[in-house]
């Protein structure tokens, strides 16, 4: 028996403390084991998170937007670079505008004229242009990829055909432009108004199956994303269902664009540091180090449950019901001769103390 655990197995012990010693004592057999788990574990999610979490280099460029938002906008509450920024999130969710800004680009050799396999290239590009606001003039358009040439191509690639679609639909505003935009922008309401009944029908067959989800429940979470995008829907209908009410002149729609021209402030350069998205590499690490201890925890208990050896006076007493005369400490010091003979002693002093004992 080992010298670490003698102390602990004299006089009584209850039951929670004997199966917390075994738990302690499978911990210390199999330490390095599980210590070597647990490396490899954290070995295996920082690898992990290089390959799911790569490095992004992110290019951005800020525009300024001339004029001042009209009398439609403004009583929307519209500045000047929200309605640009409007105007540019419309084209950069078409296939034809978002092509032409990726043919120069290596994503572009990727296209082939496929409508559903243009679209799997597009998407994750779609998710990493980002194009914000800056104060009521200023619209900033960033791109955040692996390549950092491909991420100045991008932002590069998307002013420049932005300024370009600027130009020309100044130059092409008549009446029969007025009214194909205006049956652009119907187009685009219907569009809007079907995203705002599926989302709410999403809402009311969620409550269907889930009526009265508690707050503490991932349902509830999940029904609180659910509403947030039917209102995000709702409120981008209402918004271009405004809009297209204003447009019922051409007047009204070449004051629009006649304002629509933009300088660039910070032109977009190729990154030269890469950016980490710390916040999911730390959520995943600390994901799979649960994982690892749990895994761990699991181990212990299965290990302890199954070891059948008599190690402590408690597993001999849970055996039977014969006395313990001695307990022979685990020596490691000296020589097998000495050893044996500390034990003889250690044995001959317990028989003779139970000897007198029992007279």
């Amino acid at each position: 028996m080992d010298e670490d655990f003698r102390a602990s197995c004299r006089g009584p012990v209850s039951r929670k403390q004997l199966v917390m010693t075994r738990y302690l004592m499978t911990l210390y057999r199999w330490k390095w084991l599980f210590l070597l788990t647990l490396l490899i574990m954290l070995g295996g999610s920082a690898l992990g998170a290089y390959y799911l979490f790569p490095p992004q280099y992110t290019a951005t460029a800020r525009i300024w937007v001339d004029g001042q938002a009209n009398g439609q906008d403004a009583s929307m509450g519209l500045t000047v670079s929200k309605r640009e920024q409007d105007a540019l999130q419309q084209l950069t969710g078409t296939d034809s505008f978002l092509g032409d800004v990726l043919k120069p680009t290596p994503i572009g050799a990727q296209l082939n004229g496929e409508p559903r396999h243009d679209q799997d290239i597009m998407r994750p590009v779609r998710k990493k242009l980002k194009i914000e606001t800056l104060g009521p003039n200023t619209v900033v358009v960033s791109y955040s990829g692996r390549n950092p040439a491909v991420s100045q191509q991008i932002v590069q690639g998307t002013l420049d055909h932005f300024q370009a679609w600027i130009t020309k639909t100044q130059a092409d505003l008549t009446t029969a432009q007025s009214q194909k935009y205006q049956q652009m922008m119907q187009n685009q309401l219907d569009l809007y108004k079907k995203q705002m009944e599926d989302a709410q029908k999403q809402v009311n067959d969620f409550l269907t199956i889930y009526p009265n989800p508690l707050p503490t429940t991932a349902e509830y979470q999940q029904l609180q994303e659910l509403k947030q995008s039917s209102e995000a829907a709702a409120g981008l209908y209402a918004t271009v269902a405004a809009r297209l009410a204003g447009l019922n002149t051409t007047d009204a729609l070449a004051t629009t664009y006649q304002s629509m021209s933009f300088r660039v402030l910070d032109s977009p350069v190729a990154p030269i540091t890469a950016s980490i998205p710390l916040k999911q590499v730390a959520e995943y690490i600390a994901l799979t180090l649960v994982a690892s201890f749990g895994l761990v925890a699991i181990a212990i208990i299965l290990l302890t449950w199954r070891d059948t050896a008599v190690r402590t006076v408690e597993d001999v007493g849970a055996l039977s019901d014969l006395p313990v005369l001695a307990i022979i400490p685990g020596l490691k010091s000296g020589s097998k001769r000495e050893r044996a003979s500390a034990i003889r002693e250690k044995v001959g002093v317990a028989i003779a103390q139970h000897a007198s004992i029992r007279r």
